[in-house]
């Protein structure tokens, strides 16, 4: 059953056009010389939001399954408990830092939490240079950011959610690894005069 739902999530990743050389946003996104500021707060406040979604639903996919391990007398499959030490880590990167990557760059503290961190580092500047406007955060609330949110939301529900997610966001992440960008420079930011 794993390979399928390994299968199906490969799948559904290259029905939606996510996976390169598919993808059309990165393939937009190379393209672009500069960036205004009110779409550059949605993408931030949007992303923010997103992984801030990502975070607490996976970890409350995990308490579900926590609760069915507690709740069984039988103990769990080694393959299971495997899974679930995989998603602690992973999830432990978005938390603590465990990763040295993120341990040597993150501040320390809740304030390195990646949402957080994203807050703080991104958003928060823009905010400044946009005279502290908040309605991006109401244009993160597009369509297809509450439509991932709430699949996210439903998936925390699930014993098997933290896993789905996971899955999904290790694919997206491998593939742009693994083809790096052929970006040489980054778009600057174009903001309005004072």
């Amino acid at each position: 059953m794993a390979a399928s739902l390994d299968d199906r999530v490969t799948e559904i990743l290259k029905e939606a056009g996510l996976c390169r050389p598919d993808n059309a946003f990165f393939e937009l996104a190379d393209s672009v010389k500069q960036v205004d500021l009110e779409p550059a707060l949605e993408i931030g406040c949007g992303w923010q939001r997103i992984t801030r979604t990502f975070m607490f639903t996976t970890l409350q996919s995990l308490g579900v399954l926590a609760k069915q391990f507690t709740d069984n007398e039988e103990e769990p499959p080694r393959s299971v408990l495997g899974a679930y030490q995989t998603a602690h880590q992973v999830i432990g990167d978005d938390l603590a830092n465990a990763a040295n990557e993120f341990a040597v760059a993150a501040p320390k503290g809740a304030d390195g939490i990646h949402y957080v961190w994203w807050a703080d580092t991104i958003v928060r500047p823009l905010l400044e240079r946009g005279n502290g406007s908040a309605d991006a955060a109401a244009k993160a609330a597009a369509p297809g950011i509450e439509a991932l949110v709430a699949n996210m939301r439903r998936l925390g529900e699930s014993p098997l959610g933290a896993a789905v997610e996971l899955r999904v966001v290790e694919a997206i992440a491998l593939d742009i690894a693994s083809t790096g960008s052929t970006r040489t420079s980054r778009p600057r930011l174009r903001t309005p005069a004072r």
